[in-house]
């Protein structure tokens, strides 16, 4: 079974300890990163790269939060 990363285990506990505010503050991070992500599109030629780099790691982060509480994907015990 794949191992969660430490803030994918924190993030986990917070789901578990707190479903409904836990969904909230994704529902608030989702929108914050659409933001994030669409100012690539208007940031100045010589700040693009900056802000794509702040774009994909809101993404991350915001993927890590959603699929924490997914279950693993397990690997398929080899049959002797």
């Amino acid at each position: 079974m794949a191992q969660l990363t430490p803030l994918g285990q924190r993030a986990l506990y917070l789901h578990n300890a707190a479903p409904t505010a836990f969904k909230d503050f994704l529902t608030e991070l989702e929108l914050r990163t659409t933001l994030i992500t669409v100012a690539v599109t208007e940031a100045p030629q010589h700040e693009i790269l900056v802000a794509q780099g702040r774009a994909q790691e809101a993404r991350t982060l915001l993927r890590i939060l959603q699929e924490c509480h997914l279950p693993r994907q397990q690997k398929p015990i080899p049959q002797v």
